[in-house]
């Protein structure tokens, strides 16, 4: 969660340049303040603090609000920090202590992991690193089967326990990585954290993981560009959230690496050990960050096909679907089609995701 790549830096400057120019294009038509913001490095990506013109002498104690959330979530989760409560979970087969938040953070690990059917892992760190991603090596080959196989069994979910105030990984070298959800658990803690004393009308973003509360301006929600993963610093359309929604991207422009001549997501599947192929983009909209960021995830494994069934284990989760392959084709869940109004070139793009 520390090191910020070059690639998570590009992605993170569009996600807040397309903030910036629907806020823009919000008060355009009224003589309102700016909207006002800030963006510092942190967990390896940018965040950044959105508040609606009138609420401008807010900034400073909303920003050092959610930094302070950030570090101690960074703190306590990060595999980066070797005394973070996640990477003394993964050094032992002993019981650790942890702390509330971090139970917190296992007790939803868990559940979407045994709700998408294994497609989002946190324990899918020994293949990330196996096909060169978070500290492995690239391979000049690809891994073989037997490669695959071996990290595989190393992982598992049921190899966590948890008591009330501690955690424990059952399995010698399996290990959690929270990067897949720790993001958007953030969000929602800094969400809560600034909202549970303040009524600003903000946008709360953690390297694309967004929360959104009240509204632009008195009479128009906030809208939020949804990243063409096509085409750098564009968009495929917008999004009005109304205030507590989040929204959460996974792409295969985000990170990935090259063996032998061709491209390789860092989205692992962890059910067959490799990269996933077929899908470009995938957006969720949901009423937690949490959700939209293992969901946005757990949806790129699964494909199209099957999204709409895993989305109804998910109530109020919403998606937007973008398969690799020209032309550009949207897939929309049928909460979404009333939700997202893409640009003019796209509308006979929209399909609806199979049932």
């Amino acid at each position: 969660m520390n090191n910020i790549s070059r690639q998570t830096l590009i992605s993170s400057i569009l996600v807040i340049a397309a903030l910036a120019f629907l806020v823009h294009r919000s008060r355009s038509f009224t003589s309102r303040p700016a909207p006002v913001e800030r963006v510092w490095p942190v967990m390896g990506t940018f965040a950044s603090v959105t508040l609606r013109g009138d609420h401008a002498d807010q900034l400073d104690a909303v920003c050092d609000q959610t930094a302070a959330m950030l570090e101690t979530v960074n703190s306590l989760m990060s595999v980066y920090i070797p005394d973070s409560e996640i990477s003394r979970l993964n050094a032992t087969t002993e019981a650790v202590p942890v702390s509330p938040l971090t139970r917190q953070m296992l007790e939803r690990t868990r559940h979407y992991t045994q709700g998408t059917g294994g497609a989002f892992d946190a324990t899918v760190l020994p293949l990330v690193r196996l096909w060169g991603f978070s500290g492995g090596k690239t391979p000049e080959t690809l891994p073989s089967d037997a490669m695959i196989e071996a990290a595989r069994r190393l992982m598992g979910i049921d190899k966590l326990e948890l008591g009330e105030n501690s955690a424990r990984m059952t399995a010698p070298g399996t290990t959690l990585d929270l990067g897949g959800i720790a993001k958007g658990f953030a969000v929602d803690r800094c969400y809560e954290a600034v909202i549970a004393g303040n009524a600003v009308n903000a946008i709360f973003n953690l390297g694309g993981n967004i929360r959104v509360h009240g509204k632009a301006t008195p009479d128009r929600p906030w809208r939020i560009g949804v990243q063409d993963p096509f085409e750098q610093g564009e968009t495929l359309g917008f999004l009005a959230l109304d205030s507590g929604m989040a929204l959460a991207t996974s792409g295969n422009y985000e990170r990935f690496v090259m063996i032998n001549g061709k491209r390789y997501t860092h989205i692992i599947d962890p059910r067959t050990g490799r990269p996933v192929e077929g899908m470009a983009g995938v957006t969720i909209l949901s009423e937690s960050a949490t959700e939209t960021d293992a969901l946005s995830t757990a949806l790129f494994v699964i494909g199209i096909e099957d999204a709409a069934a895993t989305l109804a284990r998910f109530p109020g989760s919403e998606a937007i679907m973008v398969p690799d392959r020209r032309p550009t084709e949207i897939y929309l869940s049928k909460g979404m089609q009333a939700k997202f109004v893409p640009h003019p070139e796209y509308r006979n793009a929209i399909r609806r995701l199979p049932e």
